[in-house]
């Protein structure tokens, strides 16, 4: 089981609230509902009887009379017939599509963890453009600043003019960067919007700043998988689901019965009469029980198919939450690295860099360099935290996680 798991909220967060909006307005998580619906309400039909039939005959006309069948009538039948079925046969045509019903709600479960782990990976990365947008204004403002340095030393006789040119030529790159950037926010906004059902909306608020969850500690995968992970659980559903079926058809090898009561009105006559009848199926007859017979081991085979689909299924996810925990390991394993090392070192060398140039000793590249690297390495940053938070949804839908989204997840990474 996965035991780093961040404790629940008691208070909405944006991300709830955003997601909350998706889930309670996507057709496809309803259509899954009115399937199980169906379905149950099928299970309720199967179990009831078949209608009585009520009949009347106009027994005994005379030719002469055809076509009229009233006369000189000597005998009007009135009668009820009802099928009753073999004690048990409709519980079990029922059970069938109980189990569908079932298999329908993992199907909605399932479709919702794929939902909630594709908003969730837009809402990140949302939150990755937003902070590099934010990097490229501190990035626009600092090589304002060096290019403006660079041509106050070109007039001062102390630089070259290429490097004030060049100055110039990163400025206006980083500004056509940032453009792109902002147009790839406008994307991601709109493809939240339409997955929140609001298309029609210009944009989204900024999002908030994450919490980076701790390193995954996976234990007793399997057992957990099966337990949590609606495909799975969804296919052993249909798995049972085929073996209610095969009991089904082979309760058709019972008989049925049929009562029917007659009144016998007899007209101009002192007494009428009544009569009783009471009928059987007989469905062993040869040939309709190979048919039967042939229907069970179908079932029967496809039980078993549908067993060893939930079993490659299993295996399956367990290759995926293997990828995506080690996913998450990397990711974490890389914010650390820049916390304690990269950032520090890069900006301790940009300092020294920038101090050096402005008091025109410097060398122009490795001002440069030392600067973009200072850049580099937060932007790499952003993208681990990015990549963490997108690994732990993938991990969670792996898991088959109820993703209950928690604020403790927000608000907490905000260098």
């Amino acid at each position: 089981m996965l035991l780093a798991l961040w404790p629940l909220a008691t208070h909405a967060s944006q991300l709830q609230d955003w997601l909350n909006e998706a889930l309670r307005k996507n057709p496809s998580l309803a259509s899954s509902q009115l399937s199980a619906d169906a379905a149950r309400e099928g299970a309720t039909s199967r179990k009831a009887w078949d209608p009585p039939q009520v009949g009347v005959e106009l027994f005994q006309t005379p030719v002469a009379g055809f076509p009229n069948p009233f006369y000189q009538q000597q005998e009007v039948d009135w009668s009820v017939q009802q099928m009753i079925p073999f004690p048990g046969k409709r519980a079990a045509m029922a059970r069938p599509e109980s189990l569908r019903g079932d298999m329908m709600l993992a199907e909605k479960r399932a479709r919702q963890n794929r939902l909630v782990r594709q908003f969730t990976s837009g809402y990140w990365e949302l939150w990755g453009i937003e902070e590099r947008l934010r990097l490229d204004a501190q990035r626009i403002r600092i090589l304002s600043e060096i290019a403006d340095i660079a041509q106050r030393q070109l007039e001062s006789g102390m630089a070259a003019q290429t490097e004030a040119l060049r100055a110039r030529s990163e400025l206006t790159s980083l500004r056509l960067d940032s453009a792109n950037l902002s147009r790839s926010r406008l994307s991601m906004q709109a493809m939240l919007l339409a997955l929140m059902g609001r298309p029609d909306e210009r944009g989204l608020d900024s999002v908030e700043a994450p919490r980076l969850p701790s390193p995954p500690e996976i234990r007793n995968l399997a057992g957990t998988i099966d337990s949590s992970r609606p495909d799975v659980a969804g296919m052993r559903v249909s798995s049972r689901m085929n073996l209610a079926m095969a009991e089904a058809a082979d309760l058709e090898k019972l008989p049925d019965f049929m009562v029917r009561g007659m009144y016998k009105q007899m007209v101009g006559m002192e007494r009428d009469y009544w009569s009783l009848m009471v009928g059987i199926t007989v469905p062993v007859a040869p040939w309709s029980l190979t048919g039967t017979n042939a229907t069970v081991r179908q079932r029967r085979i496809e039980a078993r198919r549908d067993q060893m689909e939930a079993v490659a299924m299993r295996n399956m996810a367990v290759s995926e939450v293997r990828a995506a925990a080690n996913d998450l390991d990397i990711a974490l394993a890389s914010i650390d690295v820049a916390d304690s090392a990269l950032i520090p070192q890069a900006d301790q060398a940009w300092q020294s860099a920038y101090s050096t140039y402005r008091n025109g000793k410097g060398d122009f590249l490795m001002l440069l360099d030392s600067y973009k690297m200072s850049l580099m390495v937060r932007e790499e940053r952003i993208m681990a935290v990015m990549k963490a938070m997108q690994s732990q949804a993938s991990l969670d839908e792996a898991l088959g996680t109820d993703m209950t989204i928690s604020k403790d997840r927000i608000q907490g990474d905000e260098r």
